[in-house]
């Protein structure tokens, strides 16, 4: 989830509509056809970053709380409350950040956009990690690769996603 948010951050501030790498590599312009996972997967996946217009210290802040998921089932119990914790410190955090940027009422709408953002990015890892699976099968029964000769794709491991 973190390795596509921080895609996904580099490629709104690059002003491109879709995963751009630092690079210049454009994982969508590599692809013969286009289906809709791979659409998902990115180009919509930037969207609700978009629309909230995250900048450099919210975005700093929203993958701290994203960072600070209790909802990992190998934490223990008292690992987990500890995790929430930190993730409220930090929700609070941007929460105020937000009411002295924009107001009380601006802030808490901004809020709302930016925790929802980090919602949608839990939602595109997990999309992610099935077009990568869909992937390794193709290449395991031997299909043909989807991407031209031009272009090789590293698939990470669901651990990065």
């Amino acid at each position: 989830m973190l390795a596509i948010f921080t895609q996904v951050f580099y490629s709104f501030q690059s002003h491109c509509d879709t995963i751009t790498l630092p690079n210049g590599t454009m994982p969508m312009r590599c692809m013969k056809e286009k289906n809709r996972l791979e659409l998902e997967c990115f180009c919509r996946c930037i969207e609700p970053v978009e629309r909230s217009q995250i900048t450099t210290e919210e975005y700093v802040l929203a993958k701290a709380i994203a960072v600070c998921n209790p909802a990992i089932p190998e934490l223990s119990f008292n690992a987990q409350k500890i995790v929430e914790k930190q993730r409220e410190y930090y929700a609070n955090i941007l929460f105020k950040h937000e009411q002295n940027s924009y107001g009380i009422e601006g802030g808490a709408v901004k809020y709302t956009k930016i925790m929802s953002a980090i919602e949608a990015m839990y939602h595109f890892a997990q999309r992610q990690r099935e077009f990568h699976n869909i992937c390794r099968m193709q290449f395991l029964i031997g299909a043909d690769n989807p991407w031209p000769n031009t272009c090789k794709l590293k698939l990470f491991e669901d651990s990065v996603i």
